[in-house]
């Protein structure tokens, strides 16, 4: 009954703010056990997972309802009262607009969802406005419309968890988190949240990953500069979905684009194949034409000099779509790695800057890799989100409702030569798995204890410490 209750408070608070969502259908696409997991990840995990694709109605980017999708992922658990929930805002979707989290398998998002259920928690990822089965063109980093369907997600999953007996949310422990574009739209959403919906959902804790929060200076900075670039895509993605949602951006291509770069970003815009391939076209018309990888050779000269005028219209509009000149009250985590090459880690740093002087409660960015690329650096910063969100709420597991010790410290983190292990009051077992997932350490311990690592080479390794009938698994990171 009090669940009943909950769910109908937020939904007359999400009509009352013109949320327009409806549940539609949700359907089961893949169930995975820990087992499985496991040798998948390489990796001991906790939990089996269930994908199961939900849809939804929301108003598009028209005005207009248009039907959404996006992935649940429950793990599979004894108990699945009270679950720990991870909204999570997915990467670019490169290889089309099918490459979204419902698509499951290996399609983006999905997997990051999966290890996220791995470890006990809930987790709701919606595939954005413009992907998967949502009409029209993708409006790509357009903070709005990411804030909306990840709301609109949150309220149509919550409509499907009521009528599922036995599975719940608890409603104290909400996370956000999103990784890339996700980083960019997980700030959005929980900006949102913590600035209109507070009382509805209450956030816990963040993890925003090498996400490009600052759009209108550090981004655009890589685009209008002399200096080479491999993602020359991304700008293109960018302006091409704004005009889909503003309408005002240009009135021809040839407008923005010099030939043939125009003609060839024509095709893509009609036709939405993936974003890899246009990123292929354009950088090989540059290398042919320009003997250089400058994307501001693509550029109309008029169209140009806007991009560099702080007064233009055009760089209005993306500044509004920055997302780092806010305060967030919930504990949060700015991940990045310090050499990406797409997303710069200035974004990361400017936004720790000044959402601290902002007054942020407790804001801190960590450089998880200082030699991971944007790619590599997905793992680094999903293990420190997981590790981070296990210290703000203990999951459940298949094995106990309290999988975690929850007074078990691990530290320094990363670290050198020793860890400490603290919280150990009984005999427990203490193995250390490579990333591959050999195991590498095995011991068995009585207490409080210090574990040499001075022989491990440096990179990231799994610490997994288990009694009787508790399990907790700490990634730690040896540097050197």
């Amino acid at each position: 009954m009090q669940k009943f209750y909950f769910i109908l408070i937020i939904l007359i608070i999400g009509q009352g703010s013109g949320n327009t969502q409806r549940f539609l259908s949700a359907e089961s696409i893949a169930t995975f056990s820990a087992f499985q997991l496991s040798l998948l990840a390489g990796i001991p995990v906790q939990n089996g997972v269930e994908q199961i694709k939900i849809r939804y109605e929301m108003n598009g980017i028209d005005g207009t309802l248009d039907t959404v999708s996006g992935l649940v992922v429950l793990p599979l658990l004894t108990n699945q009262e009270q679950l720990p929930l991870i909204v999570y805002q997915h990467p670019t979707s490169s290889s089309g607009r099918n490459d979204v989290p419902s698509s499951g398998g290996f399609s983006i998002g999905s997997l990051e969802s999966v290890a996220f259920s791995a470890f006990g928690f809930l987790v709701f990822a919606t595939d954005y406005l413009g992907l998967g089965e949502s009409r029209g063109f993708h409006p790509f980093v357009h903070a709005e419309t990411e804030a909306e369907a990840g709301i609109n997600m949150m309220y149509a999953c919550l409509d499907y968890l009521e009528m599922e007996e036995g599975i719940s949310w608890d409603s104290t422990n909400l996370f956000v988190a999103g990784y890339s574009q996700g980083g960019h739209a997980s700030m959005a959403l929980h900006r949102e949240l913590e600035t209109s919906l507070i009382d509805a959902f209450p956030v816990t804790a963040a993890a925003h990953m090498s996400g490009p929060y600052s759009l209108s200076e550090v981004m655009l900075e890589k685009f209008i500069v002399d200096v080479p670039s491999q993602n020359v895509a991304d700008v293109v993605f960018m302006l091409l979905g704004y005009q889909s949602f503003y309408q005002s951006i240009f009135d021809s291509l040839s407008q923005v684009f010099v030939a043939p770069y125009d003609s060839i970003i024509q095709n893509f815009y009609e036709d939405q194949y993936a974003l890899i391939a246009l990123e292929s076209q354009l950088i090989n018309a540059l290398q042919q034409n320009e003997d250089s990888i400058l994307t501001k050779r693509m550029f109309q000269p008029a169209f140009l000099s806007q991009l560099n005028d702080s007064e233009s219209e055009i760089l209005q509009l993306i500044r509004e779509n920055d997302t780092y000149d806010w305060a967030p009250n919930a504990p949060t985590r700015l991940y990045y790695c310090s050499p990406d090459e797409r997303v710069p880690a200035r974004n990361s740093i400017l936004a720790d800057s000044v959402m601290n002087q902002n007054g942020a409660v407790d804001l801190e960015s960590i450089n998880v890799n200082a030699s991971a690329n944007h790619g590599d650096c997905t793992l680094f910063a999903l293990l420190a989100a997981i590790d981070f969100f296990q210290g703000q709420f203990t999951p459940v597991s298949t094995e106990n409702a309290i999988a975690n010790i929850a007074s078990l410290q691990v530290f320094p983190n990363p670290a050198k030569d020793f860890v400490h292990v603290l919280g150990i009051d009984h005999f427990a077992n203490i193995e250390i798995y490579s990333v591959s997932g050999q195991l590498i350490y095995r011991s068995i311990k009585e207490a409080n204890d210090v574990l040499d690592l001075s022989t491990f080479r440096e990179g990231i390794y799994y610490l997994k410490v288990a009694t009787q009938m508790q399990t907790e698994i700490h990634p730690i990171q040896i540097i050197r």
